[in-house]
């Protein structure tokens, strides 16, 4: 058992190391206060908003109430990682959950989950300082809630973990469209960039599919011969150190799915359209219940116009692709 232990006192480490940083940087704090006080003020009351929205409707959809809330239910009872649930699904998720729910005042359910929309409200904000021009820069507000309109879904934060895998890989876009774009890139950049692509593999399994598919594409667009090395070798080291952690908290490493090798062998035509057919219905789907895949098109259609822009966002046509 992992993570045996009594959270309120890593809450209590939390906050001492929460009050430690808020020292060490208490003039940038007052002065991004003062240049960014609306904007904060903005985030707090969309916070709130969505947070009320959430405790109105005290709702765990399938998978919260099938796998998830069993894991979050171990942390909060001080019984650590349990093999509840679906035995492989990965359990960052829940540690969150049940470590806010224990931590809360009131010890509610409900409150576990309120730091799954936190976190996706912080990764839609993330992206404002990439704009640089002015325009961009006074219609912050609208592109929040824009793709907030886009993205947004009550149900999946009804014990789900799309939304918290959406957000870290979020995240990890940004610093992605840093380190290719950038000619002079800090180490933050990298390091921020490999540890939320790490984490994506500790939310759910597809984690380990955009681990592999976004660090192909870094590997790929990078330029410089030594830099590869390095990307290959730090990607390779996080794998091993995933399945080597996921020995320890499951005592296996394996996926909850498998490969039906005599399936493969009988792939004929038929098959390959019937295939074709039903991965095209479901994207349909996907576009028509998420929308934001119409913006993105319309985006990706547009850059590909302009040689610009096309030869600045290749790699995510690459991306998509993979």
């Amino acid at each position: 058992t992992l993570f045996n232990f009594n959270l309120n006192y890593l809450l209590f480490i939390n906050f001492l190391i929460a009050f430690l940083f808020l020292c060490l940087n208490f003039s940038k704090n007052i002065n991004f206060i003062r240049n960014s006080g609306k904007l904060l003020f903005f985030f707090s009351i969309l916070n709130i908003s969505l947070f009320s929205g959430i405790a109105n409707e005290l709702i765990l959809y399938w998978d919260g109430l099938a796998h998830w809330i069993f894991k979050a239910s171990g942390y909060f009872q001080g019984l650590g990682t349990v093999s509840t649930g679906q035995a492989s699904y990965p359990h960052l998720g829940s540690f969150l959950w049940g470590y806010f729910w224990k931590n809360s005042i009131i010890e509610k359910e409900y409150v576990g989950r309120l730091i799954f929309l936190f976190i996706y409200l912080s990764a839609l904000f993330s992206l404002l300082n990439i704009f640089k021009d002015q325009t961009l820069k006074s219609h912050k507000v609208i592109f929040i809630i824009l793709i907030l309109l886009l993205t947004y879904d009550k149900q999946l934060f009804g014990g789900y973990q799309d939304h918290l895998l959406f957000s870290i890989l979020l995240i990890n876009s940004k610093f992605l469209f840093i380190i290719i774009n950038s000619k002079n890139i800090r180490l933050f950049s990298f390091f921020i960039y490999f540890i939320s692509i790490f984490v994506s593999l500790w939310i759910k399994q597809e984690g380990f599919v955009y681990f592999v598919i976004v660090n192909i594409t870094l590997i790929f667009f990078e330029k410089r011969i030594i830099n590869r090395y390095i990307y290959l070798i730090t990607s390779s080291l996080l794998l091993i150190l995933y399945f080597y952690l996921k020995t320890i908290f499951n005592s296996h490493v394996g996926f909850d799915q498998s490969i039906n090798f005599e399936v493969l062998s009988k792939i004929d035509l038929n098959f390959l359209i019937f295939l074709f057919k039903e991965i095209s219905f479901n994207i349909f789907v996907a576009i028509w219940k998420y929308p934001i895949w119409i913006l993105i098109i319309i985006c990706m259609t547009m850059l590909a116009l302009d040689k610009k822009f096309f030869n600045k966002f290749r790699y995510v046509y690459f991306l998509l692709i993979l």
